[in-house]
């Protein structure tokens, strides 16, 4: 209860009166507490709260970017996305800029900052150890894509200085070495070891530099014995091209040098072949650059081996070459054959016929020079050269290039001896050479030379027996082919056909006598000789079948048959059936042969004047003639060697000598005293009697061989 004075009543009505309303005035003064406080508390928390969800957004966002692997958002791209919100909560660029960096920064893993360093680091580390590695590969990417632009552009006329130069190149690697298939780790340089050959002109006697020769006629036949160097001389005839063009190309034929051998199964032009030569030496796609060059006779075209040609191809090829002389009518060209199977083809087309005669003394120790080094100590040139002249049959042999140089290997590289026999020679060189192991890398034989030696055997009449087949090369078969005659002879062998690469890999590797051609895709022996000895070998006991060979195809069997009576049997009943179908033939075989009757042997003595001028041997040439020739050595000091063969063309082709001064065999050598004896005379006054049958000469010639040599009958 309240007592107021009266001077205050009427502030005291007013309290009363309030006073009488407090249940009122708590409730609205609640009522305002409740509703009032969250509106205040929203107008003051609410701004910082769209604050902060914006920065957690920009937040997020940079997690987001890194998670994607994104690059870091800058101004602009923060300005895009969070510019207007921020501008409207009073939040700066450079805050958000803030807030994003600190979230990116937070959320990349700790070692990613030094992820490029590192890899740079890792990556020239890498280069510096593998730097050899990528600049090779870079390299050889780089090449093969220039490789592949140069093949396609080669062929068009604007890029043929460039392809000619390419093919000079591709020369020089090609026959700048001799490269010798019994040690070919070893080459020797065909600049040392050529030694120009002589030979003998159609109408004349005297002895000419080959080369020269080349120079003096544009159109030449050049024959000569199997291994003579026929071949040899027209890869110096490239290498040449190719050693002076670069010095001055000007005014020079480009050469391109072609096996005939490969026309054999092939029905490709002349033209085709031609141009795929050039492609062998880097200069692809050159069919038009050979049409144009043909047309304005600037080819030197080198044609080698007509005698590896078929006999049922060689009318096909022979006319091929007169059609392309035709078309090239300014061209120069060189063919090259065997004596022997030569039967005059281009006599109306060539210039002039060279034959390749036998090394002199003076070309075998120049030969025999390059050598030289390769000997071991206690072995020489002259010490070699003295061997030989104690060996007159032996001697024989080295005249021959091709045989001279595996002479030459044989003494250099083995403990080999020189035996005094041609058969043997032939039987113990193969022998070596097909027991020849890897010495290098200390690799033995996985097989038995003899093993390797009948298949040659087999191979070697696989060879000539295709010969008879229409389109087939005598010379080259193809590696399945090769295979499947392995494959057939191993059973007999107690091999497995799983053994048929790895025995011809090793015949071809270790021996020589067997060489892979175009990368492995064909194979032949290393010479035509070789493998006809190989098959008078697979043929010893089968002299019926040897005289049906020969009497079928002459030219494909003739060094085989002579090759054969090297051998050691009585030969006398089979040189009487050879001499039934060719009696020349019958008087070379005698020249070698080991057993014959002593009365076929004296039969021949009466044809013996003919055949040799009617001269009688110098002093100090005993015997010098057929068969007997040789067999007994010269006295000391009489190595008549000096002097090469008589021209077969001086009287009557072959017959101008039957014991084969140049004939065109290896197995045709005749003695000392008889090279010498022909060449002292002058050719007999006959005329060259016109080819009969089989390319013989005609018996009609006076002092013919035509009585003598029916009674070897």
């Amino acid at each position: 209860m309240f007592f107021l004075y009266p001077a205050e009543t009427g502030k005291a009505m007013c309290i009363t009166h309030c006073y009488q309303k407090t249940p009122q005035f708590i409730l609205t003064v609640l009522l305002i507490a409740v509703f009032a406080t969250p509106t205040l508390t929203y107008a003051l928390t609410s701004t910082p709260t769209i604050r902060e969800g914006l920065i957690q957004a920009i937040k997020a966002r940079a997690q987001r970017d890194v998670e994607l692997d994104r690059k870091p958002a800058g101004v602009s791209d923060l300005e895009v996305l969070f510019g207007k919100e921020a501008k409207a909560l009073g939040l700066t660029m450079v805050e958000v800029l803030d807030s994003y960096e600190v979230a990116y920064s937070a959320a990349t893993p700790w070692w990613e900052p030094y992820v490029p360093a590192g890899l740079a680091a890792v990556m020239l580390f890498v280069l510096y150890i593998l730097g050899d590695v990528v600049k090779e590969y870079l390299t050889r990417l780089f090449k093969w894509l220039a490789e592949g632009a140069y093949n396609h552009l080669a062929g068009y006329k604007p890029f043929w200085l460039i392809a000619l130069r390419r093919y000079r190149r591709a020369l020089l690697r090609e026959y700048k070495e001799l490269k010798i298939p019994f040690r070919p780790e070893r080459p020797l340089q065909m600049g040392e070891i050529y030694v120009p050959l002589k030979a003998t002109g159609s109408n004349s006697r005297d002895l000419v530099d080959a080369h020269t020769a080349l120079g003096q006629h544009n159109r030449l036949m050049v024959v000569g014995a199997p291994g003579s160097g026929k071949t040899m001389l027209m890869r110096y005839i490239a290498l040449t091209y190719a050693r002076e063009a670069a010095r001055d190309s000007r005014g020079q034929s480009i050469p391109i040098l072609l096996e005939l051998h490969r026309l054999n199964d092939s029905s490709e032009s002349l033209l085709a072949h031609l141009t795929a030569a050039l492609g062998r030496h880097d200069f692809p796609n050159a069919h038009g650059f050979v049409k144009a060059w043909l047309k304005h006779g600037l080819l030197l075209l080198l044609f080698d081996g007509l005698d590896e040609v078929n006999q049922e191809g060689r009318e096909r090829v022979v006319t091929q070459i007169k059609d392309l002389l035709q078309a090239g009518p300014d061209c120069r060209v060189v063919v090259s054959c065997r004596t022997a199977v030569y039967n005059d083809e281009f006599a109306n087309c060539l210039d002039q016929q060279m034959e390749i005669v036998e090394f002199d003394d003076r070309q075998i120790q120049r030969f025999l020079s390059a050598w030289a080094p390769e000997m071991p100590p206690g072995k020489s040139v002259e010490h070699l050269l003295h061997t030989l002249r104690e060996r007159p049959r032996i001697m024989a042999l080295a005249r021959n290039p091709l045989l001279l140089t595996i002479i030459a290997y044989l003494y250099s590289d083995t403990a080999f001896v020189l035996p005094h026999s041609r058969a043997e020679f032939y039987e113990r060189s193969t022998t070596v050479l097909l027991d020849q192991w890897d010495q290098v890398k200390q690799k033995r034989n996985q097989y038995k030379a003899a093993h390797k030696r009948l298949l040659l055997q087999g191979l070697a009449l696989y060879y000539q027996e295709r010969a008879g087949t229409q389109l087939q090369d005598r010379r080259s078969a193809s590696l399945t082919d090769i295979v499947t005659e392995i494959k057939k002879a191993l059973p007999t062998l107690n091999l497995s056909e799983t053994h048929a690469q790895s025995i011809l890999d090793e015949i071809v590797e270790r021996s020589g006598l067997l060489i892979a051609l175009d990368g492995g895709i064909r194979y032949q022996f290393t010479h035509l000789t070789l493998q006809e000895f190989f098959a008078a070998l697979a043929l010893k006991d089968k002299s019926e079948h040897l005289v049906a060979k020969f009497q079928a195809d002459p030219g494909t069997w003739r060094e085989t048959v002579k090759l054969w009576c090297g051998l050691e049997h009585d030969s006398t009943a089979f040189i009487k059936r050879i001499a039934a179908a060719d009696p020349i033939t019958a008087l070379e075989c005698l020249g070698d042969t080991q057993q014959v009757d002593s009365r076929l042997r004296r039969r021949t003595d009466p044809v013996l004047p003919d055949l040799l001028g009617e001269t009688q041997p110098e002093p100090g040439n005993h015997n010098a003639g057929i068969g007997v020739g040789g067999r007994r050595p010269p006295p000391a000091g009489g190595n008549r060697l000096q002097e090469p063969g008589y021209h077969p063309n001086q009287c009557g082709g072959r017959a101008g000598c039957a014991a084969g001064c140049g004939s065109g065999s290896l197995a045709e050598q005749p003695a000392p005293g008889c090279r010498r004896i022909v060449r002292a005379r002058p050719p007999r006054s006959c005329a060259p009697p016109p080819a009969g049958p089989n390319g013989q000469p005609c018996r009609s010639c006076p002092g013919g061989i035509g009585s003598g040599t029916a009674s070897l009958g």
